[in-house]
């Protein structure tokens, strides 16, 4: 029943592009936590780190960080994969230089076992070099890859030459894996089982330090099951945290690490708002935290009603991103029923009285949906224009095991089933002739105008 060791990594990211949006591996983390709540003892290595090669890196490539603790990654070009030779773009890799990785794998006793972890399909590439660096340095230890890329292509991640193990289940299930496979003993299995009751992530282990932005979530799952989203897919349950325990984790990170800026990883932040959020952020007001609050992964318009707007506003709301998919009812009538008509007008006046400015206000529309009409997006982006949002097209990328997956392999002239290189929305990979490349760049122009466009009336109607 000996303690080991494990070294869990973030492996490196390789793409045409990538930025980051507050981008933390939180299972990683998770189960950083539950192992040393075992007893084990547990290494992170964060490939993605964009501090460390910072001065050996000439000026001109250091990655601009911005405000609030998101910004760009260091990148060094690399060959690109055979199936992606015809774009003319570069291929780069993201995150720390090989040397640097391989240094710090040098410099840390072997570990026992090596835990991967996987987010995006086609990034693929970033865990097989991953994994070739890590396996010359330890011939010796046990590497098990895991996450999301596993979980939806399985069949795929069979192919990545040395791994000993793949993952596919969840976090709860894992305790089976390492005492059957591994001979691992973990005497917390209990509370492995609940989401809802797990350690606060390790977020202390994590590089860069200081610690300037944390990532939290306060439920698991959505309960809407929208067709091109994996939420329902990889968290087939929707399980949420008590109000007290997510208060309880903000007010760890600000009061003993002095961290300011929280993103929320929820599919469903403000479902229910009335048992969840609102106490959470009004035990967040009364202890007079003075926090920035960023909602990356959209919020369900419809939730938006007066009181709660003020609320997300004095609790320290600074970057709010809505989820309109697109306007035209009869498309959201069939993708999901997560918004009605006059919904949006109506929650943008809501967000505006209480004093957010169009700026902060980011609404997503979805594009490159499989068989989409370009005219239905360029709608879309006039409407958000006009109630004074800020327009971003969040270009499709098809997953597997979504209910738009057969529809997307139907429309896609590229072979997605068998290459999940080419699910990399970079390619538009549902494209088609009333839908093609000229057009979803037109559209990516007309959203970025009307975001300048947003910004420059912000100025006249708040003189400075």
């Amino acid at each position: 029943d000996k303690a080991k060791s494990f070294l869990l990594i973030n492996p490196w990211i390789t793409d045409f592009a990538a930025y980051d949006l507050w981008s933390r591996p939180l299972g990683l983390l998770y189960l950083a936590s539950l192992l040393r709540a075992a007893g084990h003892e547990v290494y992170i290595i964060n490939c993605l780190d964009h501090t460390l090669d910072a001065s050996s890196v000439p000026k001109s490539a250091r990655p601009v960080r911005r405000k609030y603790g998101t910004g760009k990654f260091i990148r060094t070009e690399i060959n690109k994969p055979e199936a992606l030779r015809h774009i003319p773009r570069k291929f780069c890799r993201y995150g720390m230089l090989a040397e640097t990785f391989r240094k710090k794998l040098t410099e840390m006793p072997a570990p026992d076992v090596i835990l991967i972890t996987s987010i995006m399909t086609y990034w693929y590439p970033g865990i097989v070099q991953t994994i070739e660096t890590v396996r010359e340095i330890f011939p010796d230890a046990v590497i098990v890859l895991g996450g999301t890329y596993v979980r939806l292509c399985y069949e795929h991640a069979l192919s990545i030459p040395g791994i000993d193990y793949l993952y596919r289940g969840k976090l709860d299930s894992f305790p089976a894996f390492l005492e059957g496979k591994l001979n691992v003993p973990i005497k917390n299995c209990s509370q492995w089982k609940d989401f809802a009751h797990y350690p606060f992530p390790a977020f202390e282990l994590w590089e860069p330090k200081p610690l300037n932005a944390v990532a939290i979530m306060t439920s698991e799952g959505c309960p809407f099951s929208c067709p091109y989203c994996a939420s329902s897919v990889l968290h087939p349950r929707f399980i949420r945290r008590s109000p007290e325990s997510v208060f309880e984790e903000i007010l760890y990170w600000h009061k003993n690490y002095g961290v300011e800026d929280f993103a929320f990883y929820d599919d469903a932040l403000l479902v229910d708002s009335e048992n969840h959020i609102v106490p959470i952020l009004k035990k967040v007001k009364e202890a007079g935290l003075n926090v920035r609050f960023h909602t990356p992964n959209a919020v369900h318009v419809r939730e938006l009603h007066g009181k709660l707007c003020e609320l997300l506003k004095i609790s320290g709301f600074t970057t709010l991103r809505l989820g309109l998919e697109t306007v035209t009812t009869q498309r959201i009538v069939q993708r999901d029923n997560k918004i009605e008509k006059g919904q949006f007008p109506w929650a943008m006046e809501n967000l505006r009285k209480a004093g957010f400015l169009p700026s902060q206000i980011g609404v997503y529309l979805l594009c490159g949906l499989p068989f989409q009409d370009p005219s239905e997006v360029e709608y879309s982006i006039e409407v958000v224009k006009e109630h004074g949002g800020s327009p971003y097209l969040a270009e499709y990328s098809p997953i597997p095991h979504t209910k738009m997956w057969e529809e997307a392999v139907k429309a896609s002239p590229f072979p997605i089933e068998t290459e999940p290189l080419f699910h990399n929305n970079t390619l538009f990979p549902c494209q088609c002739e009333r839908f093609p490349v000229s057009e979803l760049e037109r559209l990516k122009r007309k959203a970025r105008d009307a975001r300048l466009a947003v910004s420059n009336t912000q100025l006249l109607r708040h003189p400075a």
